[in-house]
């Protein structure tokens, strides 16, 4: 049968037909591997976006995630330093408080300590600050005159010398010293006065006993002055360390043709050499003596060159100021003119000289 149906074509006929029937399916399965390739294809590259979009995204979130790590950290560690800088701060201010109110306890305790009145006032003239010496002076609470406007306070002050003394002091910004009376408290006030752009600082000093003092040196000198000019005694001083002398009209004259030359100066060696020759030795080495001693008294009797050449004789006497270890530092004295007198007196002697010859030979 087999060999029947060779020999009639018939299997190759059936043979054929399986070629084709083979081939269209081979056919058909490319098709669809090529379908289902494209699917894959296009399966691929959209998972690949999908991946790389999720990629992107994980890419993002994770850079968000450090940089708020990193914002995190960066914030954290700010907060921890600025604590600490706080904590720092915080101390660096405690201590500075301390060392604030230490030195002011220590200002405070030094002015309180000083002798004078201290006033502190800023640029508004208001009182910053005032010691007790102050407030004493002003019969016035320290305390109580902080914040407080000094014209206000002393209203009298304004029509004073310390007023212009104050503003002209901060108009300059240079150290001025003033000392003035201050009628209505009756006192005499040294002001120390030292201006800042803020304001004023003042130490007051109350000089009033030195001002009385000074007041009856001077009066004493003026009345020592009238005494001078009215006696007729030669009336010196000599300072004995710088050699600087004053004398009156009288002592003047002695050395003058008139009293209104004045080109001659008298001076220790000028006095010296106008001592008579016989007398010169002896007084010059007495006064050495008496500077040389303890005693405060000199006194002595010479004959001296007056300013018409002539000799007249003197009687001179002076008290001599010394120094805590003895020594002759000032002299203050007079020399009176006893040449009349002295006259007088050897006629006397003449008078009775003959009075007793006389006597004798009667």
């Amino acid at each position: 049968a087999a060999k029947a149906i060779v020999n009639t074509g018939e299997g190759r006929v059936y043979t054929n037909r399986l070629r084709q029937i083979i081939n269209k399916m081979q056919s058909a399965e490319n098709i669809l591997l090529v379908q289902h390739k494209e699917a894959n294809e296009t399966k691929i590259v959209t998972l690949n976006r999908i991946l790389m979009s999720v990629i992107v995204c994980v890419l993002i979130l994770l850079g968000i995630l450090i940089q708020k790590l990193r914002t995190d950290f960066s914030v954290k560690k700010k907060a921890t330093a600025l604590a600490k800088l706080n904590a720092g701060l915080e101390q660096r201010v405690l201590e500075r408080t301390k060392e604030v109110v230490e030195s002011k306890n220590v200002l405070d305790k030094t002015f309180e300590r000083i002798t004078d009145g201290f006033v502190m006032l800023d640029k508004n003239w208001r009182y910053t600050y005032m010691n007790k010496k102050a407030g004493k002076i002003f019969g016035c609470n320290p305390e109580q005159m902080i914040g407080k406007y000094i014209w206000a306070e002393f209203p009298d002050s304004i029509s004073q010398p310390f007023y212009e003394a104050y503003h002209h002091a901060m108009e300059i910004q240079q150290y001025i010293c003033l000392e003035e009376y201050y009628a209505p408290h009756g006192l005499w006030f040294e002001n120390h006065i030292y201006p800042s752009p803020d304001g004023l600082s003042v130490f007051l000093r109350d000089v009033t006993e030195r001002k009385k003092a000074e007041l009856k040196i001077e009066r004493a000198n003026e009345r020592f002055e009238m005494i001078a000019h009215a006696t007729n005694d030669a009336v010196f001083e000599l300072d004995l360390l710088t050699g600087e002398s004053w004398h009156n009209e009288a002592f003047l004259r002695l050395f003058n043709s008139g009293i209104s030359t004045g080109n001659i100066k008298p001076d220790i060696e000028l006095w010296k050499s106008k001592l008579h020759p016989n007398d010169k030795e002896r007084v010059i080495n007495k006064l050495r003596t008496t500077f040389a001693g303890y005693s405060s008294t000199w006194a002595d009797e010479f004959r001296f060159q007056k300013a018409d050449s002539s000799y007249g004789t003197f009687y001179g006497r002076a008290f001599i100021a010394r120094d805590e270890s003895g020594k002759a530092v000032r002299m203050i004295g007079s020399m009176a003119d006893i040449t009349e007198l002295k006259k007088v007196e050897e006629e006397i002697k003449r008078s009775n000289s003959q009075l007793t010859l006389s006597q004798q030979i009667a």
